[in-house]
């Protein structure tokens, strides 16, 4: 099933080996990159690190501001 995707614009390989859909193409989030990162960063504060189900959502968080902040980065050369 793999190999039917890997074609696909949106599919993007990450240095784990994993494949995401990279939503950051849209034009949708081009024009509200940092709305969207304000967003996800506020969704963190407050959550419990110690709790396991909350600590996953966190990380997975954190994995998704760092490709905005890629983004943002490469977007602004």
């Amino acid at each position: 099933m793999e190999n039917t995707f890997k074609g696909n614009m949106f599919l993007e390989n990450e240095s784990d080996g994993h494949y995401f859909i990279n939503f950051m193409l849209l034009k949708t989030f081009k024009n509200n990159a940092e709305s969207v990162l304000e967003q996800i960063n506020r969704s963190i504060n407050g959550m419990n690190a110690q709790d396991k189900e909350q600590k996953k959502i966190i990380e997975k968080r954190q994995w998704v501001i760092k490709e905005i902040n890629k983004f943002l980065e490469n977007r602004n050369k």
